[in-house]
């Protein structure tokens, strides 16, 4: 089965742009979705590894001639499509440290490990300053802390004013809101403090 796999290089929350569609280099492609073992309490983290064929250097971020060059960057969404564009993955470029790995080997190709990672990861790692909540569900500090964090969907496309990356007039012009983040239902609980 034939994948396709997309990377948001620029950063305009599209993977229309040349050089976004990545599939003619991928080498191997290994990715996880959800739970690995039955009874799991809680799902995996979703990954991605890319082996990609970088002969002519164009995956190396310090590379100034590649035509990628200053967007191989952390942060970057990626996709893999299946033959009816149906998302198989979504996710993120993991940190750049660790997010490329040359290999070697005796083939005289050369080639890079691409490593993604979904949202979760993000979420554990990220640091948000919530208010005292009195009075309300759970929707409304998930909500705020979503927004503070500014993950936006990975499938998602949007315009976030004042977001680097987000906020180029022409290129994408729609205002982005919670609902491009998720969609969370009103909570069933109230809580009568939260923060």
């Amino acid at each position: 089965m034939y994948f396709k796999v997309q990377v948001d290089w620029n950063n305009d929350l599209d993977f229309s742009d040349s050089n976004e569609d990545i599939s003619a280099y991928v080498v191997n492609a290994k990715w996880r979705n959800g739970m690995r073992q039955p009874y799991q309490l809680m799902a995996d983290e979703s990954t991605l590894d890319l082996e990609l064929v970088n002969d002519d250097q164009r995956f190396t971020p310090e590379n100034t001639s590649s035509p990628l060059y200053g967007n191989l960057v952390p942060m970057r969404r990626v996709q893999v499509l299946d033959t009816n564009n149906v998302p198989m993955w979504r996710g993120y470029i993991r940190s750049f440290r660790y997010a490329w790995k040359p290999l070697g080997g005796g083939t005289g190709k050369s080639s890079i490990i691409l490593k993604c990672t979904g949202a979760k990861m993000i979420l554990d790692n990220l640091t948000v300053d919530v208010s005292q909540y009195a009075d309300v569900t759970g929707d409304v500090p998930v909500t705020d802390i979503l927004t503070q964090a500014n993950i936006i969907s990975a499938g998602g496309q949007s315009w976030l004013l004042g977001v680097p990356g987000y906020s180029e007039l022409g290129i994408s012009t729609r205002l982005g809101s919670i609902t491009d983040i998720a969609s969370i239902d009103t909570g069933q609980t109230v809580f009568s403090t939260f923060g």
